[in-house]
């Protein structure tokens, strides 16, 4: 499989706002097409609430003050996760880790939808993460013969 090429979609900040559990990242990810979202820069940490050290978007061990699993429990408490579908109130739809580096493809038509990113954490507590951190996020460009075609 020949080197795929990025065509640049959208730089996201966030929490955006600083209080917010969800920050709409695009408005909709197509079905089998390949996104990717890369923390940009020297800012990829934040801190979570009760934490004593800001953690990078990997995430961390932390978890004694926590009690049950994050919204994303594949994921360690502080990655940066993202959801599909739903809306910026609720944590329905399709949550995933994403971190510092992450390629995601929606296989399933019925499972595409808008993109929300978000600090990994109990569900309570999202929104009270301090620090911000940049995503960019870009769409793959499939190779059609000799020319290349984002469809």
């Amino acid at each position: 499989m020949p080197e795929l090429i990025w065509r640049k979609l959208k730089e996201v900040e966030l929490p955006d706002p600083q209080d917010a559990a969800w920050t709409p990242a695009l408005d909709y990810l197509i079905a089998k097409r390949l996104y990717r979202l890369r923390v940009k820069g020297e800012a990829d940490r934040w801190q979570l609430e009760g934490m004593t050290a800001p953690c990078t978007v990997d995430g961390t061990d932390f978890n004694a003050a926590r009690s049950t699993e994050p919204i994303c429990p594949g994921s360690p408490f502080g990655a940066l996760i993202g959801k599909i579908g739903g809306s910026t109130a609720d944590n329905a739809g399709v949550i995933f880790g994403v971190g510092r580096y992450c390629v995601y493809q929606v296989t399933e038509e019925a499972k595409a939808g808008p993109l929300y990113l978000g600090a990994n954490d109990l569900s309570v507590l999202m929104s009270k993460v301090n620090g911000k951190v940049m995503v960019e996020i870009e769409i793959a460009l499939q190779y059609n013969g000799s020319k290349l075609d984002p469809d």
